[in-house]
Protein backbone atom coordinates (compact mmCIF):
# COMPACT_ATOMS: atom_id res chain seq x y z
CA UNK A 1 0.00 0.00 0.00
CA UNK A 2 1.39 3.54 -0.65
CA UNK A 3 2.64 5.82 2.08
CA UNK A 4 2.06 8.95 0.56
CA UNK A 5 -1.34 10.06 0.44
CA UNK A 6 -3.55 10.85 -2.56
CA UNK A 7 -4.23 14.30 -2.39
CA UNK A 8 -6.93 14.08 -4.27
CA UNK A 9 -8.97 12.17 -1.99
CA UNK A 10 -7.95 15.42 0.35
CA UNK A 11 -10.38 17.57 -1.50
CA UNK A 12 -13.54 15.29 -1.44
CA UNK A 13 -14.04 15.82 2.37
CA UNK A 14 -17.64 14.87 2.99
CA UNK A 15 -20.69 15.58 5.16
CA UNK A 16 -23.73 13.89 6.46
CA UNK A 17 -26.03 14.18 3.49
CA UNK A 18 -29.25 16.76 4.07
CA UNK A 19 -32.85 15.98 3.12
CA UNK A 20 -33.56 19.07 3.96
CA UNK A 21 -31.36 21.75 4.88
CA UNK A 22 -34.12 23.83 6.40
CA UNK A 23 -35.03 20.97 8.74
CA UNK A 24 -31.99 20.63 9.31
CA UNK A 25 -31.04 24.55 10.75
CA UNK A 26 -30.04 25.13 14.45
CA UNK A 27 -33.16 26.33 15.39
CA UNK A 28 -34.93 23.27 14.49
CA UNK A 29 -32.32 21.05 16.08
CA UNK A 30 -32.72 22.88 19.28
CA UNK A 31 -37.03 22.72 18.90
CA UNK A 32 -36.63 18.93 18.32
CA UNK A 33 -33.88 17.84 20.70
CA UNK A 34 -34.12 18.28 24.70
CA UNK A 35 -29.96 18.82 24.45
CA UNK A 36 -28.70 21.89 25.73
CA UNK A 37 -27.51 24.16 23.02
CA UNK A 38 -23.50 23.35 23.82
CA UNK A 39 -24.35 19.54 23.67
CA UNK A 40 -25.34 20.36 19.72
CA UNK A 41 -22.83 22.42 19.11
CA UNK A 42 -20.41 19.41 19.96
CA UNK A 43 -22.38 16.70 18.57
CA UNK A 44 -22.82 18.43 15.35
CA UNK A 45 -18.81 18.52 14.84
CA UNK A 46 -18.62 15.12 16.02
CA UNK A 47 -21.26 13.71 13.84
CA UNK A 48 -20.99 15.38 10.84
CA UNK A 49 -17.32 14.17 10.38
CA UNK A 50 -18.70 10.51 11.59
CA UNK A 51 -21.10 11.70 8.38
CA UNK A 52 -17.92 11.69 6.23
CA UNK A 53 -17.85 7.47 5.92
CA UNK A 54 -21.39 7.56 4.78
CA UNK A 55 -21.96 9.97 2.00
CA UNK A 56 -22.05 9.23 -1.40
CA UNK A 57 -18.46 8.14 -2.17
CA UNK A 58 -17.10 10.03 -5.43
CA UNK A 59 -14.95 8.38 -7.96
CA UNK A 60 -16.13 5.15 -6.87
CA UNK A 61 -14.65 1.67 -8.84
CA UNK A 62 -16.99 -0.40 -8.82
CA UNK A 63 -18.24 -3.63 -10.28
CA UNK A 64 -21.63 -4.20 -12.20
CA UNK A 65 -23.22 -5.01 -8.57
CA UNK A 66 -22.18 -1.74 -7.62
CA UNK A 67 -19.59 -2.79 -5.02
CA UNK A 68 -17.25 0.04 -4.45
CA UNK A 69 -13.80 -1.12 -4.05
CA UNK A 70 -11.70 0.04 -0.73
CA UNK A 71 -8.12 1.04 -1.57
CA UNK A 72 -7.38 3.89 1.14
CA UNK A 73 -3.86 5.71 1.25
CA UNK A 74 -3.23 6.90 4.78
CA UNK A 75 0.15 8.69 5.08
CA UNK A 76 3.05 7.15 7.68
CA UNK A 77 5.10 10.11 8.60
CA UNK A 78 6.48 12.62 11.85
CA UNK A 79 2.64 13.52 11.77
CA UNK A 80 1.10 10.21 12.19
CA UNK A 81 4.09 9.55 14.90
CA UNK A 82 3.60 12.85 17.45
CA UNK A 83 0.17 11.69 17.34
CA UNK A 84 0.13 8.44 18.03
CA UNK A 85 3.12 9.39 20.90
CA UNK A 86 0.43 11.91 22.41
CA UNK A 87 -2.27 9.26 22.19
CA UNK A 88 -0.25 6.67 23.54
CA UNK A 89 0.57 8.53 26.88
CA UNK A 90 -3.29 9.31 26.81
CA UNK A 91 -3.88 5.72 27.23
CA UNK A 92 -1.17 5.55 29.91
CA UNK A 93 -2.73 8.59 32.10
CA UNK A 94 -6.64 6.38 31.45
CA UNK A 95 -5.94 3.00 31.51
CA UNK A 96 -3.82 0.67 33.79
CA UNK A 97 -2.24 -1.08 30.91
CA UNK A 98 -0.94 -4.02 32.95
CA UNK A 99 -4.41 -5.21 33.52
CA UNK A 100 -6.37 -7.02 30.69
CA UNK A 101 -10.07 -5.01 30.65
CA UNK A 102 -12.83 -8.13 31.23
CA UNK A 103 -13.78 -7.80 27.44
CA UNK A 104 -10.82 -8.35 26.26
CA UNK A 105 -9.79 -10.93 28.78
CA UNK A 106 -10.68 -15.09 28.68
CA UNK A 107 -12.69 -15.85 25.60
CA UNK A 108 -13.70 -12.63 25.00
CA UNK A 109 -10.49 -11.92 24.03
CA UNK A 110 -9.09 -12.12 20.13
CA UNK A 111 -7.08 -14.61 18.57
CA UNK A 112 -4.18 -12.96 16.83
CA UNK A 113 -4.32 -15.55 13.47
CA UNK A 114 -6.84 -16.26 10.98
CA UNK A 115 -7.57 -19.68 10.07
CA UNK A 116 -7.72 -21.25 6.58
CA UNK A 117 -10.57 -23.24 5.11
CA UNK A 118 -10.22 -26.32 7.52
CA UNK A 119 -12.07 -29.86 6.89
CA UNK A 120 -11.52 -33.11 8.86
CA UNK A 121 -13.28 -31.64 11.22
CA UNK A 122 -13.79 -34.27 14.71
CA UNK A 123 -17.43 -35.06 15.45
CA UNK A 124 -17.33 -35.91 18.97
CA UNK A 125 -20.83 -36.65 19.86
CA UNK A 126 -23.79 -37.66 17.89
CA UNK A 127 -23.79 -37.22 13.74
CA UNK A 128 -24.18 -33.88 11.32
CA UNK A 129 -27.37 -34.33 9.80
CA UNK A 130 -26.81 -35.58 6.09
CA UNK A 131 -29.31 -33.13 4.62
CA UNK A 132 -27.88 -30.00 6.75
CA UNK A 133 -26.15 -28.53 3.43
CA UNK A 134 -24.94 -24.74 3.86
CA UNK A 135 -23.06 -22.35 6.43
CA UNK A 136 -23.56 -20.46 9.22
CA UNK A 137 -21.23 -17.39 9.52
CA UNK A 138 -20.70 -15.58 12.75
CA UNK A 139 -19.61 -11.86 13.61
CA UNK A 140 -17.96 -10.16 16.25
CA UNK A 141 -14.72 -8.24 17.46
CA UNK A 142 -11.64 -9.10 17.30
CA UNK A 143 -8.78 -6.59 17.47
CA UNK A 144 -5.34 -7.31 16.31
CA UNK A 145 -3.60 -4.47 18.69
CA UNK A 146 -2.72 -3.89 21.73
CA UNK A 147 -2.78 -2.49 24.19
CA UNK A 148 -6.33 -0.47 23.97
CA UNK A 149 -7.80 -2.13 20.59
CA UNK A 150 -10.20 -0.83 17.96
CA UNK A 151 -12.95 -3.98 17.54
CA UNK A 152 -11.63 -5.28 14.16
CA UNK A 153 -13.77 -7.55 12.71
CA UNK A 154 -13.37 -11.45 12.60
CA UNK A 155 -16.27 -13.65 10.67
CA UNK A 156 -16.03 -17.56 12.02
CA UNK A 157 -17.91 -19.72 9.81
CA UNK A 158 -18.69 -23.71 9.35
CA UNK A 159 -19.76 -25.41 6.25
CA UNK A 160 -21.74 -28.47 6.41
CA UNK A 161 -22.15 -30.62 3.25
CA UNK A 162 -22.53 -34.59 2.84
CA UNK A 163 -22.34 -35.33 7.07
CA UNK A 164 -18.57 -33.52 7.19
CA UNK A 165 -17.90 -29.64 7.99
CA UNK A 166 -15.68 -27.48 6.75
CA UNK A 167 -14.39 -24.14 9.80
CA UNK A 168 -12.75 -20.88 8.96
CA UNK A 169 -12.44 -17.63 10.34
CA UNK A 170 -11.19 -14.22 8.41
CA UNK A 171 -10.68 -10.73 9.26
CA UNK A 172 -13.00 -8.00 7.25
CA UNK A 173 -11.07 -6.26 4.95
CA UNK A 174 -12.36 -2.80 5.73
CA UNK A 175 -10.48 0.04 5.10
CA UNK A 176 -10.53 0.98 9.26
CA UNK A 177 -8.57 -2.69 9.10
CA UNK A 178 -6.35 -1.87 5.89
CA UNK A 179 -4.87 1.46 7.14
CA UNK A 180 -4.17 0.06 10.35
CA UNK A 181 -2.21 -3.06 8.93
CA UNK A 182 -0.05 -0.61 7.78
CA UNK A 183 0.58 1.12 10.73
CA UNK A 184 0.97 -1.98 12.96
CA UNK A 185 -0.93 -0.28 15.51
CA UNK A 186 -4.65 0.86 16.90
CA UNK A 187 -5.41 4.16 14.98
CA UNK A 188 -8.93 4.66 14.50
CA UNK A 189 -11.24 5.31 17.65
CA UNK A 190 -13.97 3.25 18.51
CA UNK A 191 -17.22 3.56 20.51
CA UNK A 192 -16.04 2.53 23.53
CA UNK A 193 -13.38 5.58 24.12
CA UNK A 194 -15.79 7.96 23.52
CA UNK A 195 -15.94 8.55 27.67
CA UNK A 196 -15.45 11.38 29.93
CA UNK A 197 -12.80 14.25 28.94
CA UNK A 198 -10.78 11.28 28.24
CA UNK A 199 -13.46 10.55 25.09
CA UNK A 200 -13.38 13.87 24.24
CA UNK A 201 -9.58 14.15 23.37
CA UNK A 202 -9.50 11.05 21.75
CA UNK A 203 -11.94 11.78 19.14
CA UNK A 204 -10.28 15.27 18.35
CA UNK A 205 -6.96 13.08 18.05
CA UNK A 206 -9.08 11.42 15.85
CA UNK A 207 -10.22 14.29 13.63
CA UNK A 208 -6.67 15.75 13.76
CA UNK A 209 -5.66 12.56 12.03
CA UNK A 210 -8.27 13.14 8.79
CA UNK A 211 -7.36 16.72 8.69
CA UNK A 212 -3.49 15.94 8.74
CA UNK A 213 -4.27 13.13 6.29
CA UNK A 214 -2.86 10.79 7.93
CA UNK A 215 -5.94 8.78 7.72
CA UNK A 216 -7.74 8.22 4.52
CA UNK A 217 -11.16 8.41 5.64
CA UNK A 218 -12.85 8.06 1.80
CA UNK A 219 -14.00 4.91 2.64
CA UNK A 220 -15.51 5.70 6.03
CA UNK A 221 -14.45 3.90 9.49
CA UNK A 222 -16.52 0.93 9.54
CA UNK A 223 -15.52 -1.93 11.44
CA UNK A 224 -18.63 -4.25 10.25
CA UNK A 225 -18.12 -6.22 13.07
CA UNK A 226 -22.46 -6.61 14.54
CA UNK A 227 -24.68 -8.13 12.36
CA UNK A 228 -25.04 -10.19 8.74
CA UNK A 229 -27.38 -10.06 6.57
CA UNK A 230 -27.85 -12.18 2.77
CA UNK A 231 -30.17 -10.66 0.57
CA UNK A 232 -29.79 -10.30 -3.96
CA UNK A 233 -26.90 -12.63 -3.96
CA UNK A 234 -24.85 -10.95 -1.48
CA UNK A 235 -23.54 -11.60 2.01
CA UNK A 236 -23.04 -8.36 3.86
CA UNK A 237 -21.08 -7.76 7.21
CA UNK A 238 -23.00 -4.40 9.26
CA UNK A 239 -22.35 -1.86 12.02
CA UNK A 240 -24.67 0.86 12.83
CA UNK A 241 -22.61 3.38 12.01
CA UNK A 242 -22.02 3.17 8.38
CA UNK A 243 -22.06 0.98 4.90
CA UNK A 244 -22.35 -2.65 4.17
CA UNK A 245 -19.26 -4.72 3.42
CA UNK A 246 -19.36 -7.33 0.90
CA UNK A 247 -18.40 -10.89 1.66
CA UNK A 248 -17.91 -13.59 -1.13
CA UNK A 249 -17.66 -16.74 0.22
CA UNK A 250 -15.39 -19.51 -2.34
CA UNK A 251 -15.92 -22.79 -3.49
CA UNK A 252 -13.72 -24.02 -1.16
CA UNK A 253 -15.28 -22.44 2.04
CA UNK A 254 -13.59 -19.29 2.07
CA UNK A 255 -14.35 -15.71 3.15
CA UNK A 256 -13.51 -13.05 0.93
CA UNK A 257 -14.18 -8.96 1.48
CA UNK A 258 -15.13 -7.63 -2.49
CA UNK A 259 -16.04 -4.20 -0.92
CA UNK A 260 -18.68 -1.81 0.07
CA UNK A 261 -22.13 -1.94 -0.91
CA UNK A 262 -23.54 1.33 -1.71
CA UNK A 263 -25.99 0.51 -3.78
CA UNK A 264 -25.20 2.86 -6.75
CA UNK A 265 -25.43 5.78 -4.92
CA UNK A 266 -28.58 5.52 -3.52
CA UNK A 267 -27.14 4.68 0.08
CA UNK A 268 -26.54 8.18 1.72
CA UNK A 269 -26.92 6.99 5.05
CA UNK A 270 -25.67 3.92 7.68
CA UNK A 271 -27.16 0.45 7.83
CA UNK A 272 -28.46 -0.84 10.32
CA UNK A 273 -27.32 -4.16 11.61
CA UNK A 274 -30.59 -6.08 11.82
CA UNK A 275 -32.36 -5.20 8.07
CA UNK A 276 -35.35 -7.44 8.03
CA UNK A 277 -35.89 -9.74 4.84
CA UNK A 278 -39.68 -10.50 4.06
CA UNK A 279 -39.76 -14.51 3.53
CA UNK A 280 -42.15 -14.08 0.80
CA UNK A 281 -41.39 -10.61 -1.10
CA UNK A 282 -37.27 -10.71 -0.95
CA UNK A 283 -37.63 -7.28 -0.52
CA UNK A 284 -35.09 -6.10 2.40
CA UNK A 285 -36.48 -3.12 5.09
CA UNK A 286 -33.46 -1.10 6.50
CA UNK A 287 -32.84 2.14 8.48
CA UNK A 288 -30.12 4.16 9.00
CA UNK A 289 -29.69 6.99 11.95
CA UNK A 290 -28.32 10.51 12.34
CA UNK A 291 -27.21 12.96 15.42
CA UNK A 292 -30.07 15.95 13.02
CA UNK A 293 -33.19 16.01 12.34
CA UNK A 294 -34.97 13.79 11.15
CA UNK A 295 -32.72 11.26 13.53
CA UNK A 296 -33.81 8.71 11.05
CA UNK A 297 -33.79 7.25 7.48
CA UNK A 298 -36.06 4.36 6.05
CA UNK A 299 -35.26 2.44 2.61
CA UNK A 300 -37.08 -0.62 0.94
CA UNK A 301 -34.47 -2.95 -0.93
CA UNK A 302 -36.41 -4.73 -3.96
CA UNK A 303 -35.68 -8.46 -3.97
CA UNK A 304 -33.73 -7.60 -7.31
CA UNK A 305 -31.36 -5.09 -5.18
CA UNK A 306 -32.79 -1.78 -6.53
CA UNK A 307 -33.60 0.85 -3.47
CA UNK A 308 -36.14 3.06 -2.96
CA UNK A 309 -35.42 6.95 -1.90
CA UNK A 310 -35.11 7.90 1.03
CA UNK A 311 -38.17 8.23 3.83
CA UNK A 312 -37.14 10.44 6.55
CA UNK A 313 -38.46 9.18 10.11
CA UNK A 314 -38.85 12.53 12.78
CA UNK A 315 -38.03 11.19 16.49
CA UNK A 316 -37.81 13.10 19.60
CA UNK A 317 -34.33 13.18 19.37
CA UNK A 318 -30.78 11.00 18.57
CA UNK A 319 -31.76 8.20 20.56
CA UNK A 320 -29.82 4.77 20.06
CA UNK A 321 -32.12 2.53 17.72
CA UNK A 322 -30.23 -0.56 17.03
CA UNK A 323 -32.88 -2.42 15.78
CA UNK A 324 -36.86 -2.42 14.38
CA UNK A 325 -39.61 -4.51 13.00
CA UNK A 326 -42.35 -5.27 10.32
CA UNK A 327 -45.12 -6.75 9.93
CA UNK A 328 -46.99 -7.84 6.15
CA UNK A 329 -47.89 -3.87 6.26
CA UNK A 330 -46.02 -2.08 8.42
CA UNK A 331 -42.90 -1.10 9.85
CA UNK A 332 -42.08 -0.58 13.68
CA UNK A 333 -39.47 2.27 14.76
CA UNK A 334 -38.95 2.37 18.13
CA UNK A 335 -38.25 6.34 19.87
CA UNK A 336 -36.05 5.01 23.43
CA UNK A 337 -34.28 7.05 26.61
CA UNK A 338 -30.94 6.24 25.46
CA UNK A 339 -29.92 9.44 23.97
CA UNK A 340 -26.63 10.99 22.15
CA UNK A 341 -25.58 13.34 24.50
CA UNK A 342 -21.82 14.68 24.07
CA UNK A 343 -22.31 17.48 26.60
CA UNK A 344 -22.93 15.11 29.41
CA UNK A 345 -19.39 13.03 28.17
CA UNK A 346 -17.59 15.65 28.51
CA UNK A 347 -19.11 17.43 31.93
CA UNK A 348 -19.87 14.63 33.48
CA UNK A 349 -17.55 12.01 32.68
CA UNK A 350 -20.10 9.78 31.08
CA UNK A 351 -20.41 7.88 27.84
CA UNK A 352 -21.41 9.22 24.87
CA UNK A 353 -24.88 7.59 25.21
CA UNK A 354 -26.75 8.02 27.95
CA UNK A 355 -29.60 6.89 29.88
CA UNK A 356 -32.68 9.08 30.23
CA UNK A 357 -35.50 8.17 32.86
CA UNK A 358 -37.50 10.89 32.27
CA UNK A 359 -38.00 10.37 28.61
CA UNK A 360 -40.65 8.05 27.64
CA UNK A 361 -40.11 5.25 25.16
CA UNK A 362 -42.13 5.56 21.88
CA UNK A 363 -42.79 3.48 18.84
CA UNK A 364 -43.65 4.76 15.51
CA UNK A 365 -46.01 2.65 12.82
CA UNK A 366 -46.49 3.06 9.17
CA UNK A 367 -47.31 1.36 6.41
CA UNK A 368 -44.23 0.03 4.75
CA UNK A 369 -44.50 0.99 1.64
CA UNK A 370 -44.79 5.03 3.05
CA UNK A 371 -43.07 7.44 0.63
CA UNK A 372 -43.26 9.76 3.37
CA UNK A 373 -43.55 9.73 7.13
CA UNK A 374 -47.07 11.75 7.46
CA UNK A 375 -48.74 8.34 7.88
CA UNK A 376 -46.91 7.11 10.76
CA UNK A 377 -48.69 6.69 13.92
CA UNK A 378 -47.03 7.11 17.61
CA UNK A 379 -47.46 5.18 20.54
CA UNK A 380 -46.30 6.23 23.43
CA UNK A 381 -45.89 3.89 27.30
CA UNK A 382 -45.70 5.69 30.47
CA UNK A 383 -42.92 3.97 31.46
CA UNK A 384 -39.23 4.14 30.17
CA UNK A 385 -37.43 1.32 28.63
CA UNK A 386 -34.76 0.11 26.62
CA UNK A 387 -34.65 -2.50 23.36
CA UNK A 388 -31.13 -3.86 21.79
CA UNK A 389 -33.17 -6.46 19.50
CA UNK A 390 -36.10 -7.80 18.49
CA UNK A 391 -37.53 -11.45 17.91
CA UNK A 392 -40.19 -10.81 15.36
CA UNK A 393 -43.86 -8.70 14.92
CA UNK A 394 -46.96 -9.60 13.15
CA UNK A 395 -50.61 -8.32 12.92
CA UNK A 396 -53.28 -10.19 15.18
CA UNK A 397 -56.26 -9.37 12.71
CA UNK A 398 -57.65 -7.26 15.50
CA UNK A 399 -56.31 -4.43 14.98
CA UNK A 400 -53.42 -4.84 17.40
CA UNK A 401 -49.52 -4.88 16.27
CA UNK A 402 -47.41 -7.44 18.17
CA UNK A 403 -43.75 -6.96 18.56
CA UNK A 404 -41.74 -9.47 20.45
CA UNK A 405 -38.69 -7.73 22.00
CA UNK A 406 -35.74 -8.10 24.96
CA UNK A 407 -37.01 -5.19 26.97
CA UNK A 408 -34.30 -3.65 29.56
CA UNK A 409 -35.93 -2.29 32.54
CA UNK A 410 -35.09 1.26 32.84
CA UNK A 411 -34.87 2.22 36.59
CA UNK A 412 -31.50 3.63 37.40
CA UNK A 413 -31.49 7.39 36.44
CA UNK A 414 -27.12 6.25 36.52
CA UNK A 415 -27.48 3.32 34.45
CA UNK A 416 -25.90 2.82 30.69
CA UNK A 417 -26.28 -0.24 29.06
CA UNK A 418 -23.59 -0.61 26.85
CA UNK A 419 -20.06 0.71 27.92
CA UNK A 420 -19.63 -2.75 30.30
CA UNK A 421 -19.31 -4.21 26.25
CA UNK A 422 -16.75 -1.67 25.24
CA UNK A 423 -14.36 -0.79 28.10
CA UNK A 424 -13.79 -1.28 31.84
CA UNK A 425 -11.80 -2.45 34.40
CA UNK A 426 -10.66 -6.26 35.18
CA UNK A 427 -14.37 -7.04 35.98
CA UNK A 428 -17.65 -4.90 35.41
CA UNK A 429 -19.78 -3.77 38.23
CA UNK A 430 -22.64 -5.77 38.56
CA UNK A 431 -24.53 -2.70 40.27
CA UNK A 432 -27.77 -2.36 39.08
CA UNK A 433 -27.80 -5.51 36.77
CA UNK A 434 -31.79 -6.51 37.43
CA UNK A 435 -32.45 -4.07 35.24
CA UNK A 436 -30.16 -3.56 32.77
CA UNK A 437 -30.28 -7.33 31.60
CA UNK A 438 -32.81 -7.80 29.74
CA UNK A 439 -36.07 -9.92 29.72
CA UNK A 440 -38.53 -11.20 26.83
CA UNK A 441 -41.58 -9.05 26.51
CA UNK A 442 -45.20 -9.02 24.46
CA UNK A 443 -45.72 -5.33 23.19
CA UNK A 444 -48.97 -4.76 21.53
CA UNK A 445 -49.92 -1.48 19.81
CA UNK A 446 -54.23 -1.26 19.04
CA UNK A 447 -53.92 0.68 15.32
CA UNK A 448 -57.34 1.76 15.76
CA UNK A 449 -57.45 2.93 19.64
CA UNK A 450 -54.27 3.81 19.98
CA UNK A 451 -53.40 2.03 23.20
CA UNK A 452 -50.31 0.08 24.06
CA UNK A 453 -49.58 -2.17 26.16
CA UNK A 454 -46.45 -4.50 27.43
CA UNK A 455 -46.83 -7.94 28.92
CA UNK A 456 -43.67 -9.99 30.34
CA UNK A 457 -43.28 -12.97 28.60
CA UNK A 458 -40.07 -14.71 30.85
CA UNK A 459 -38.49 -13.77 33.87
CA UNK A 460 -34.73 -15.26 32.33
CA UNK A 461 -32.56 -12.67 31.25
CA UNK A 462 -32.02 -13.36 27.99
CA UNK A 463 -31.26 -11.54 24.54
CA UNK A 464 -30.50 -12.56 21.11
CA UNK A 465 -33.72 -13.68 20.31
CA UNK A 466 -34.06 -15.75 17.13
CA UNK A 467 -36.75 -17.09 15.31
CA UNK A 468 -37.41 -19.64 12.21
CA UNK A 469 -37.11 -16.92 9.49
CA UNK A 470 -39.57 -18.10 7.44
CA UNK A 471 -42.18 -16.41 9.90
CA UNK A 472 -40.42 -13.01 9.91
CA UNK A 473 -43.36 -10.50 9.94
CA UNK A 474 -46.03 -13.09 10.85
CA UNK A 475 -47.04 -14.61 13.73
CA UNK A 476 -45.05 -17.06 15.32
CA UNK A 477 -45.11 -19.83 18.32
CA UNK A 478 -41.72 -20.05 19.31
CA UNK A 479 -38.94 -17.93 19.59
CA UNK A 480 -35.15 -18.84 20.97
CA UNK A 481 -33.09 -16.74 23.02
CA UNK A 482 -29.69 -16.40 24.67
CA UNK A 483 -29.97 -16.63 28.67
CA UNK A 484 -26.98 -14.20 29.49
CA UNK A 485 -24.99 -14.68 33.12
CA UNK A 486 -24.03 -11.50 35.40
CA UNK A 487 -21.32 -11.47 33.18
CA UNK A 488 -22.72 -11.74 29.66
CA UNK A 489 -21.90 -14.90 28.73
CA UNK A 490 -24.25 -17.16 27.59
CA UNK A 491 -24.50 -20.74 29.51
CA UNK A 492 -27.71 -21.74 27.92
CA UNK A 493 -30.77 -21.71 25.17
CA UNK A 494 -33.69 -20.94 25.61
CA UNK A 495 -37.08 -22.18 23.78
CA UNK A 496 -39.40 -19.90 24.53
CA UNK A 497 -43.55 -21.79 23.51
CA UNK A 498 -45.85 -19.00 23.24
CA UNK A 499 -48.67 -21.28 22.86
CA UNK A 500 -52.09 -20.56 23.11
CA UNK A 501 -53.12 -16.56 23.83
CA UNK A 502 -53.38 -16.07 27.55
CA UNK A 503 -51.98 -19.01 28.22
CA UNK A 504 -48.87 -18.42 30.39
CA UNK A 505 -45.38 -19.40 27.43
CA UNK A 506 -43.49 -22.22 28.14
CA UNK A 507 -40.08 -22.52 28.38
CA UNK A 508 -37.54 -24.78 27.78
CA UNK A 509 -33.65 -24.57 28.29
CA UNK A 510 -30.77 -25.88 26.93
CA UNK A 511 -27.69 -26.03 29.05
CA UNK A 512 -24.15 -26.08 28.07
CA UNK A 513 -23.04 -27.72 30.67
CA UNK A 514 -19.77 -27.77 32.87
CA UNK A 515 -17.44 -23.90 31.91
CA UNK A 516 -18.84 -24.12 28.46
CA UNK A 517 -20.67 -20.69 27.31
CA UNK A 518 -22.43 -19.98 23.72
CA UNK A 519 -23.07 -17.86 21.63
CA UNK A 520 -26.19 -16.93 19.71
CA UNK A 521 -27.73 -19.31 17.38
CA UNK A 522 -29.36 -19.51 14.23
CA UNK A 523 -32.38 -21.57 13.16
CA UNK A 524 -31.84 -23.91 10.16
CA UNK A 525 -35.40 -25.39 8.78
CA UNK A 526 -34.85 -29.60 8.28
CA UNK A 527 -34.90 -30.32 4.65
CA UNK A 528 -37.60 -33.00 4.30
CA UNK A 529 -39.67 -33.93 1.49
CA UNK A 530 -42.25 -36.32 2.76
CA UNK A 531 -44.17 -33.72 5.45
CA UNK A 532 -44.75 -30.26 5.65
CA UNK A 533 -42.37 -28.52 8.17
CA UNK A 534 -43.20 -27.39 11.40
CA UNK A 535 -42.20 -24.40 13.16
CA UNK A 536 -39.50 -25.91 14.91
CA UNK A 537 -38.79 -28.84 13.11
CA UNK A 538 -35.05 -27.81 12.52
CA UNK A 539 -31.91 -27.46 14.19
CA UNK A 540 -30.19 -24.36 15.83
CA UNK A 541 -26.66 -24.18 15.33
CA UNK A 542 -24.18 -22.24 17.49
CA UNK A 543 -20.82 -21.97 18.69
CA UNK A 544 -19.43 -22.85 21.94
CA UNK A 545 -16.42 -22.51 23.97
CA UNK A 546 -15.28 -24.57 26.96
CA UNK A 547 -12.91 -22.33 29.59
CA UNK A 548 -11.40 -25.10 31.49
CA UNK A 549 -10.14 -26.49 28.36
CA UNK A 550 -10.02 -23.69 25.83
CA UNK A 551 -11.17 -25.62 23.25
CA UNK A 552 -14.23 -24.17 21.02
CA UNK A 553 -16.80 -26.54 19.83
CA UNK A 554 -19.92 -25.99 17.27
CA UNK A 555 -23.09 -27.56 18.98
CA UNK A 556 -25.90 -28.39 16.21
CA UNK A 557 -29.03 -28.93 18.52
CA UNK A 558 -32.60 -30.64 17.63
CA UNK A 559 -35.26 -27.32 18.04
CA UNK A 560 -38.08 -29.71 18.64
CA UNK A 561 -36.00 -31.72 21.32
CA UNK A 562 -34.02 -29.35 22.62
CA UNK A 563 -31.60 -32.32 22.90
CA UNK A 564 -28.15 -32.76 20.84
CA UNK A 565 -27.45 -33.74 17.11
CA UNK A 566 -23.81 -33.17 17.05
CA UNK A 567 -20.99 -31.76 19.08
CA UNK A 568 -17.71 -30.54 16.74
CA UNK A 569 -14.35 -29.81 17.96
CA UNK A 570 -12.80 -26.52 16.39
CA UNK A 571 -9.20 -25.96 15.27
CA UNK A 572 -9.38 -22.94 16.73
CA UNK A 573 -10.68 -20.94 19.52
CA UNK A 574 -13.53 -19.01 18.42
CA UNK A 575 -14.08 -16.04 20.98
CA UNK A 576 -17.74 -15.07 22.21
CA UNK A 577 -19.28 -12.25 19.31
CA UNK A 578 -22.26 -10.70 18.15
CA UNK A 579 -24.53 -11.95 15.57
CA UNK A 580 -24.66 -14.95 13.01
CA UNK A 581 -26.47 -16.13 9.79
CA UNK A 582 -27.12 -19.19 7.87
CA UNK A 583 -27.38 -19.28 4.11
CA UNK A 584 -28.51 -22.30 2.55
CA UNK A 585 -26.52 -24.31 -0.21
CA UNK A 586 -28.76 -22.50 -2.57
CA UNK A 587 -27.87 -19.13 -1.37
CA UNK A 588 -24.15 -19.95 -1.24
CA UNK A 589 -24.15 -21.14 -4.89
CA UNK A 590 -26.06 -18.45 -6.17
CA UNK A 591 -24.00 -15.85 -4.26
CA UNK A 592 -20.87 -17.64 -5.54
CA UNK A 593 -22.82 -17.29 -8.99
CA UNK A 594 -23.71 -13.46 -8.83
CA UNK A 595 -20.07 -12.36 -7.52
CA UNK A 596 -17.79 -14.85 -9.67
Amino acid sequence: MAEEYDQQASSNKRKWPSLDNESLSSQENKKNNPASSSSLSIGKVLWEELGKSIAPIEDEATNDDGVIKVDPKPNIGEVSKTIDYVTGLMVKLQYDTNETPYYLSGNFGPIRKETPPTGDLKVIQGQIPKLLSGMMIRNGPNPPFDPIANYACMLHAIRFKDGKAIYVSRYVQTSRFLQEQVFRSAEFFKYGDLLGSFGLFTYYLHLLKDERDVLDMSYGFSNANTGLIHHNGMLMALVDFDKPYVIKVLDNGDLETLGINGYKKKLTHNFTPHPKRDPETGELFIFGSSYTAPYAIYNVVRKDGIMSDPVPITTSGPSYMHDFGITEKYVIFMDLPYNFDPENMATNNDWIYRLDTTKKSRFGILPRYAKTEEGIKWFEFDESFFIFHNANAWEDGDGNIVLISSVMKNDDKHSTFVPPIFYGGPKPSLKGVEFTLPQLFKLTFNMKTGKCNKVQLSTTYSDYPKVNESYIGRKLRYVYTSKFDQLAKIPSIVKLDLGIAGAKPQEIQFDFLGNKYGSEVVFVPSVQTDRPLEEDDGYLITFVHDEDTSISYTYIISAQKMEIEAVIELPSRVPYGFHAIYMTEMELQAQISNLA
